[in-house]
C-alpha cells in the first residue's frame, strides 16, 4: 500500500523513516513493559496494550488504495523463490536465538525484568536510527551493497554477544548487531520492488512475512528443545548456528540479485 502511494525514488526514504519510527516507538514501549511487569506482573502487561492496537484503525479510515491490481503469481514463482531463499536462511537462524535473548540474558547475567527491559529498549533506539542512515548508505553503495554491509557488519558484534563475559561490552554488542541487522528491511524491501510488478507486490510480502513467520517459529522450537536438554550451555551451539546461516544468508543477497539482473538484461535486450 505504502508502495502505492508513494514515487518509486522515495521508497528508501519513506520505508526506512516508516520503520525507524515503529523502532523508536519500541524504545518506549519495551522500557515501560519491562518496569510494569516488575510491579504489576507480566500477564497485565499484555492485557495493557491491546487499547493500543486499537487506536491504529481511526488511522486506517479513509486511506486511499492507490493503484494496483490483484495479486497473481503465475510464472513467477522461482523469481519470488530467489528473492526471499536469502532472508529464508536469515530467518531460520534468527529464530534459534533471537526469542531467547532476553532469557539468555537473564540468566547468563542475573538481570532484573527491568534492566533487561531497559537494554532491549536501548536496542530498539539503537535500531531506529541505523534506519534512518539506510538512505545515506544506498547513496553511496546501492541497496544491494547497502544490506549487505550492514548485515555482514553486524556478524562480529553476534559473536560478541555469544561468547563474551562481560555485561557492558554484550549489552553495546546487543545494540549494534540488532541495529546493523534489522536496519536492511526497508532497504530490502524497496530492493524486492525493482523486480516485481505491482500487480505481484501484495503477494509477495504476504508469502514472505508468512513463510519468515514459519521459519522463525520452526527455530525457535528446535532451539527451545536443545535448551531443555542441555541448559545455558546450549546457546554456545546456537549462536554458532545462528552465525553460520547468517553468513550462509547474506552470501545469498549478491548471488540472488546478481542472477536475477542478469535475467532481466537479457530479457530486455
Amino acid at each position: 500500500l505504502m508502495a502505492r502511494l508513494i514515487p518509486a525514488e522515495r521508497r528508501v526514504s519513506l520505508f526506512s523513516l516508516q520503520a525507524a519510527l515503529t523502532t523508536a516507538s519500541g524504545f518506549f514501549s519495551t522500557l515501560l513493559a519491562g518496569f510494569l511487569s516488575e510491579w504489576v506482573g507480566a500477564r497485565w502487561v499484555i492485557l495493557f496494550a491491546l487499547p493500543f492496537f486499537l487506536l491504529t484503525l481511526p488511522f486506517l479510515v479513509g486511506l486511499p488504495e492507490g493503484q494496483g491490481t490483484p495479486p497473481r503469481l503465475a510464472g513467477r514463482f522461482w523469481i519470488w523463490l530467489r528473492l526471499f531463499l536469502p532472508q529464508a536462511v536469515i530467518g531460520f537462524g534468527a529464530g534459534l536465538v533471537i526469542p531467547f535473548l532476553n532469557l539468555y540474558l537473564r540468566e547468563k547475567f542475573g538481570l532484573s525484568y527491568g534492566t533487561t527491559g531497559l537494554v532491549f529498549a536501548l536496542s530498539a533506539l539503537a535500531t531506529g536510527v541505523a534506519m534512518l542512515l539506510q538512505p545515506l548508505l544506498v547513496r553511496r553503495l546501492g541497496k544491494l551493497g547497502a544490506i549487505v554491509f550492514v548485515q555482514a557488519l553486524s556478524l562480529p558484534f553476534m559473536a560478541i554477544l555469544a561468547w563474551v563475559p562481560w555485561l557492558p561490552l554484550v549489552t553495546v554488542a546487543l545494540l549494534i548487531r540488532g541495529a546493523l541487522m534489522n536496519a536492511a528491511g526497508p532497504v530490502y524491501a524497496a530492493l524486492v520492488m525493482d523486480y516485481l510488478g505491482e500487480d505481484e507486490r501484495p503477494g509477495f510480502f504476504l508469502m514472505e512475512s508468512a513463510l519468515w513467520s514459519l521459519l522463525f517459529a520452526l527455530g525457535g522450537v528446535l532451539s527451545g528443545m536443545v535448551q531443555e536438554a542441555w541448559g545455558l550451555v546450549a546457546f554456545n551451539y546456537l549462536f554458532a548456528l545462528t552465525l553460520g546461516l547468517y553468513a550462509v544468508g547474506i552470501a545469498l543477497w549478491p548471488w540472488t540479485f546478481g542472477r536475477l539482473r542478469a535475467a532481466y538484461r537479457e530479457s530486455s535486450s
